[in-house]
C-alpha cells in the first residue's frame, strides 16, 4: 500500500478526539500557555504607552532646548574635567565646565572619535548655552537637533506590534480549533534546528486526506518528545484552505469543557 493509499485509509478507521466529535463553530477556552501570553502581550502594550509618552516628552523637551539655543544662545568658553576612556561610545563622553555670572555649570556630552583624541583635562571648547537656564547647553556653535517628534510614535508602535503579534498567534489557533476539520495525519519526517542561544526547535511534517479525497501535506511544531516517523496522529485543518492546518493538541487554546 502506497503512501497516499494509506493516508486515505486512516479516514475511513479515524475516530476524533471526544471534544473535537461536536459540531462545529467549537466553544474554544485559553490553555495556561495561551493566558500567559495574553498576560505578556498586555504588559507590552502597557510598556509602549509608557515608553510612547516618556519619549514624546523628552521630545519635547529636546526640541523646547534647540529652539531656545537658536534663538537666545550665546557662546562661552568651557574646560574640559574629565574624558572617559575606551573604544566604544564610553570612551567618546567628554565633561566640561563653564562659569555664567560667577556661577559654574557642569555638563557632559559625546563628540566624534577625531575630536575627541585632540583634547585632553584642562582643554578649552567652544560651547552654547541659554543666559536665563545655562543648564541648557551644547557644545559648538551650531546645536545638534535632539530626538525627531516622530520617533516617540515610531517605537511605541514597533513595541506595541508585538503585542499585536501575540494576539494574533492566539487568535488564529482560535480561529482554526474553532472551524476547523479534525483529520488523522501520517507523520512523514522529523525536523530538529538549533535557535541562536542553543535551543532545540522541532517540527513534524505530515499528510493528511481532505473530503475531497485529495492527500494534502502540512507541518507544524512538536513538543521535545515528538511522534515518530511513520505514526498517526491528529490535526485540525481549515476545509476552505487546508494550507492553515496545526497538530493536535494547540499550545494556546484547547476545546472547552
Amino acid at each position: 500500500m502506497d503512501a497516499n493509499a494509506r493516508v486515505t485509509e486512516l479516514e475511513r478507521t479515524f475516530v476524533p478526539p471526544p471534544r473535537l466529535s461536536s459540531s462545529r463553530p467549537r466553544s474554544v477556552e485559553l490553555t495556561a500557555g495561551g493566558r500567559v501570553l495574553t498576560v505578556v502581550a498586555v504588559a507590552i502594550f502597557g510598556v509602549a504607552i509608557a515608553v510612547g509618552i516618556g519619549m514624546s516628552r523628552a521630545a519635547g523637551r529636546d526640541a523646547n532646548q534647540y529652539r531656545a539655543l537658536v534663538e537666545r544662545g550665546v557662546m562661552t568658553t568651557a574646560y574640559v574635567t574629565r574624558l572617559w576612556q575606551g573604544g566604544d561610545d564610553e570612551g567618546r563622553r567628554v565633561r566640561y565646565r563653564f562659569t555664567v555670572d560667577d556661577r559654574s555649570y557642569d555638563a557632559q556630552t559625546q563628540v566624534s572619535s577625531a575630536r575627541r583624541r585632540t583634547l585632553t583635562v584642562g582643554s578649552p571648547i567652544d560651547v552654547r548655552y541659554v543666559p536665563d537656564d545655562p543648564r541648557i547647553n551644547r557644545v559648538g556653535p551650531t546645536p545638534r537637533r535632539g530626538m525627531p517628534l516622530w520617533a516617540p510614535y515610531v517605537v511605541a508602535t514597533g513595541i506595541a506590534a508585538i503585542g499585536v503579534l501575540c494576539l494574533f498567534g492566539i487568535n488564529r489557533q482560535r480561529r482554526l480549533l474553532s472551524e476547523g476539520r479534525a483529520a488523522p495525519a501520517l507523520v512523514t519526517a522529523l525536523k530538529t534546528q538549533r535557535g541562536t542561544h542553543g535551543e532545540k526547535h522541532r517540527s513534524i511534517t505530515y499528510d493528511f486526506p481532505l473530503m475531497s479525497g485529495a492527500v494534502a501535506s502540512g507541518k507544524s511544531s512538536t513538543s521535545s518528545k515528538p511522534p515518530a516517523v511513520g505514526s498517526v496522529i491528529c490535526i485540525i485543518y481549515d476545509p476552505e484552505c487546508p494550507k492553515r492546518n496545526k497538530a493536535y493538541p494547540f499550545d494556546l487554546v484547547r476545546p472547552a469543557a
